[in-house]
């Protein structure tokens, strides 16, 4: 594509800062409402088989994370190469960036397949605890794995468009891949039409099928010439440098994620000391969290792409400013939220679950969660903005710090002394002063002077 036919396209470094900022983060709460919709749906069908199989998907979703973890690593990565390298007009280079997290996808899902084979059982046993759910887990989490390469593709895909500033095409293809989601969901889950039930095992398939017809559009599209990047299959090749400096800026944020997904980890097996009811319980409002981060994912993208852009483009006050409006619009949509949780929770978690016992117990966590909920809006969104200007390391060190280091003490500590309540108190702190730290990175100014 020339660059006379990319004038077409959004300047998202010129006019008006909130119309930027709404352009590209309606499109991607959409796309992340129908990202997470996957695990919304899967929990809605699986939760009218009881708080056993409600566990098993809970515990197989916390070791999904961790694909979840290295593929979000992978793609902010590349948003911040191909960010700025769209904002200078440099569209050659963002193409072959985007082009490389294919194959970094097909790396990581042979990685993927060895944990699967030699480690994976075992990570099963340690979180599940021999609980009723532990069968389920398997079941689920194997098929993940070892289908994983749809995840990675479909993460690297999406996230190089909405760099190049283009949220509305993963938007449409995500809301195809959701909808045959919905539709096989319950097919192979309570065998209807001649396939046999499958149960979680059902789920599972029905999430990676759809997955994969989202990547076999996404290439098609791509190839058609006709989005913000263009595919050839003359420039599919491996480039070692351009890899590097993806994989360079993805590490922090990779490392960042998995801490927490190890503090989701832990958190999981210290919840497990409680039984069945509370792993369900916990399960459900962990998927209930990922509605009230689905605004923050687009502001968050949205603060991502307009601060690399924009610095890409020499304007760095123009990029604080797009980071700060971001976070004004998420705490905005945030009260809503926790007014929600706080007030109307049970009516919220019976969408989930009939059982009496699991709704009480996820009650009195979602209460708490809603505390802290402008705490995460405000680190998610300036995390994001660090990210697009290509400070990863920062976000990291507090993401561990906190996570991990206060998190987890914090939650063994009160669960023993409180119960389950502890572990939800702890999540609620420990995110008071990652927003708190995060702010401070930010307020310093220095991911203005990052040379990506």
């Amino acid at each position: 594509m020339t660059s006379s036919n990319r004038k077409a396209f959004r300047d998202i470094t010129e006019g008006s800062i909130l119309k930027n900022i709404l352009y590209l983060a309606l499109p991607m709460m959409v796309g992340t409402f129908l990202q997470d919709l996957f695990n919304i749906v899967d929990m809605i069908f699986i939760g009218r088989l009881g708080p056993a199989a409600i566990s098993g998907i809970a515990i197989g979703g916390v070791l999904q994370g961790l694909l979840f973890t290295v593929a979000s690593g992978v793609s902010i990565g590349a948003v911040a190469v191909i960010s700025r390298a769209y904002g200078g007009r440099r569209y050659e280079d963002a193409e072959r960036a985007s082009i490389q997290t294919v194959f970094i996808g097909f790396t990581l899902w042979l990685l993927a397949l060895l944990f699967s084979k030699f480690f994976l059982t075992d990570a099963v046993s340690f979180l599940a605890r021999e609980t009723a759910g532990t069968g389920y887990a398997l079941e689920y989490t194997k098929i993940i794995f070892n289908w994983s390469f749809v995840i990675f593709l479909s993460f690297g895909l999406n996230f190089s468009l909405r760099g190049a500033g283009d949220t509305l095409t993963p938007v449409i293809i995500m809301g195809i891949a959701s909808l045959v989601n919905i539709v096989l969901d319950p097919i192979f889950i309570y065998g209807l039409f001649g396939f046999p039930r499958m149960e979680v095992a059902g789920s599972a398939l029905a999430t990676v099928i759809a997955r994969g017809i989202g990547v076999i559009l996404l290439l098609w599209r791509l190839f058609s010439g006709k989005l913000r990047l263009h595919f050839r299959q003359e420039d599919f090749r491996f480039d070692p440098k351009m890899t590097y400096r993806i994989l360079k800026l993805g590490l922090f944020s990779m490392i960042q994620n998995l801490s927490r997904n190890i503090s989701g980890i832990i958190l999981m097996r210290l919840a497990s000391n409680f039984g069945t009811i509370v792993i369900a319980a916990y399960g459900i409002v962990l998927r209930v969290i990922l509605i009230a981060m689905m605004p923050g994912f687009g502001f968050g993208t949205a603060a991502s792409t307009t601060v690399g852009q924009n610095l890409g483009a020499g304007k760095p006050k123009r990029s604080v400013a797009s980071a700060w409006l971001a976070v004004l619009l998420y705490e905005a949509v945030t009260a809503i939220f926790m007014l929600a949780f706080i007030f109307a929770g049970k009516g919220v978690l019976t969408i989930f679950t009939n059982s009496p016992e699991v709704i009480q117990a996820g009650k009195r966590f979602l209460t708490i969660i809603g505390l802290q909920l402008p705490f995460m809006a405000l680190a998610m969104t300036l995390s994001r903005a660090l990210n697009g200007a290509g400070d990863t390391k920062n976000p990291m060190m507090a993401t561990i710090v906190c996570t991990i280091g206060i998190r987890i003490a914090l939650a063994t500590y009160l669960s023993g002394q409180i119960g389950e309540l502890g572990l939800i108190w702890g999540i609620a702190i420990s995110q008071v002063v990652e927003a708190l730290v995060i702010t401070f990175v930010f307020l310093r100014g220095h991911w203005q002077r990052i040379r990506v």
